[in-house]
């Protein structure tokens, strides 16, 4: 549009274009589409903040990338464009906590986004749908252990939810039904040891995955190796 950039350094004239493109679609309203078409999102160009994001899932309901920025917002993407828009932003998700983010893999729940905030403590879900964001296991800003019902349980594919409790260098699970249990280690206890699920030690396990099989990968952090159970 005839703006002259050659003899602005590479952040001003960066900034210029965004300052340009932001005035000239001030208030346009795009639309992103999934692959198949059965999904379609509007989106302004607001500004957003993206910075320290931890983990990102894809979804099987939209087929859109996710991830959250640490101040709460919620960014949906299209893996072959690269387009972004913010999903939450009048409510901010946990703002200024970490957090690590799955997708149900429940047939029906694939709407459902599970983040387990690490510097609070507990596990929440939100609903693509619906916009709900609500706990759903531990006890917001309280570290501890306990098994249990799982609005009871504190936190420092058989379709059951799998997490590395990395203070308490435990693995735990969560039932379909809500009841929260330790899958191997010892609570409490660091360390490096294989063994049975009551004999086996982890020191700061931080992060878990899953095969189609069922066999479970540990990122055994401080010991600086994957464990397998």
């Amino acid at each position: 549009d005839g703006m002259d950039l050659s003899c602005m350094t590479y952040e001003k004239a960066l900034n210029t274009i965004k300052s340009k493109i932001k005035t000239d679609y001030e208030g346009v309203v795009f639309t992103i589409e999934s692959s198949d078409g059965k999904h379609k999102y509007e989106y302004t160009l607001d500004d957003f903040d993206i910075k320290f994001k931890h983990s990102f899932a894809m979804c099987k309901y939209d087929g859109f990338m996710y991830t959250r920025a640490k101040d709460g917002t919620l960014l949906r993407f299209d893996p072959s464009t690269g387009y972004t828009m913010a999903v939450s932003t009048q409510t901010k998700l946990m703002a200024e906590s970490d957090s690590y983010i799955v997708f149900s893999p429940i047939k029906g729940e694939e709407h459902i986004l599970y983040l387990a905030y690490t510097n609070s403590h507990c596990i929440y879900t939100y609903n693509l749908k619906t916009g709900e964001h609500k706990l759903y296991a531990g006890m917001t800003n309280r570290s501890g252990y306990a098994d249990g019902p799982c609005e009871y349980a504190m936190f420092s594919a058989d379709n059951e939810l799998y997490l590395a409790d990395t203070n308490n260098h435990v693995i735990r699970k969560i039932s379909q039904d809500g009841i929260v249990s330790t899958v191997i280690g010892l609570a409490g206890q660091s360390g490096f040891m294989d063994g049975t699920p009551e004999e086996a030690l982890f020191d700061k396990p931080f992060g878990v995955a899953l095969d189609t099989d069922g066999t479970i990968y540990i990122g055994d952090s401080e010991n600086q190796c994957v464990r397998r159970l």
